[in-house]
């Protein structure tokens, strides 16, 4: 296909889905938006009362829980949901890994199938794009955000940024060298020497700039800009993420278990940078 095509596809793609997003958030009145106005107007500590009448300890361990005035309430309870959530999804993508071949199957054909997309100058462009997931791309990155978040003073965010990059990468490397997957047939004029399990690209990427886009629109007061912010390092990662199909180093669960990792390590970063600055508004108390 030609490169043009190609390329103006992509934009329209991207700008299409920002535009999703913006219209969604616009729309206050919509059924996601009323949802979330329902979930959040639930006395949710009437269960609690009623079991504290009979398990005391039980019921006002459940009241902490769904307490919206503390971190180590309902948002750390929603935190550790969504935790456990991700690591059942990196479970099972393990799982079907090791166990049946109709994974590895199912990503040969969409490997092979992505044949049309590798337009030589479009894989070009997409061998530039996966530059900002390299580990020489994700340091900088973390530094400049790690030297601005400790001269703001802002060490609670700073140790989570710490958490959610080391843990990111501890967990890549194991999960490369003990599942010890090989990558895909070479097609294009990239290589990779590394094991293809996870993409430690998109790992990266999403440990990185999803924390980074975290710690941008925690301190932004502006809710536009911090819609903007997170629309952003969606998309830088999403581009990462399909770099590595289109040029051909990564099959698709190697992407799918990348963002899953990653994003359970942006996550853990996020409890660890609350739970740190709760800890240090006490204590100055």
């Amino acid at each position: 296909m030609h490169f043009w095509t190609l390329l103006l596809g992509l934009i329209g793609v991207l700008l299409g889905a920002r535009w999703a997003v913006v219209a969604l958030w616009r729309r206050r009145h919509c059924m996601w938006v009323r949802l979330c106005a329902g979930v959040a107007s639930l006395r949710l500590d009437v269960p609690a009362g009623a079991i504290e009448t009979r398990w005391p300890r039980i019921g006002g361990w459940l009241r902490a829980r769904f307490d919206t005035r503390h971190f180590s309430g309902l948002p750390l309870t929603a935190l550790a949901l969504l935790s456990l959530h991700l690591l059942g999804l990196g479970g099972e993508l393990i799982d079907e890994l090791r166990e049946d071949s109709e994974l590895q199957r199912l990503d040969e054909r969409i490997h092979g199938s992505l044949g049309w997309l590798r337009e030589a100058r479009f894989v070009a462009l997409f061998a530039w794009l996966t530059v900002f997931g390299d580990p020489q791309s994700l340091t900088v990155a973390g530094l400049v955000a790690g030297a601005f978040l400790l001269a703001l003073r802002r060490q609670g965010l700073l140790v989570g940024l710490l958490l959610s990059v080391a843990g990111s990468q501890i967990a890549t490397l194991l999960g490369k060298y003990v599942i010890d997957r090989p990558r895909p047939e070479v097609v294009t004029f990239v290589e990779a020497a590394t094991p293809s399990f996870p993409s430690g690209h998109t790992t990266g990427a999403m440990a990185v700039y999803g924390f980074v886009a975290y710690a941008l629109a925690r301190t932004a007061a502006n809710p536009r800009l911090r819609l903007e912010v997170v629309l952003m390092a969606a998309m830088l990662v999403v581009l990462v993420a399909m770099s590595r199909l289109i040029i051909g180093v990564h099959y698709l669960s190697d992407i799918a278990a990348g963002l899953v990792n990653g994003a359970f390590w942006v996550v853990a970063g996020i409890a660890v940078a609350e739970w740190w600055q709760g800890y240090r508004t006490v204590e100055a108390r």
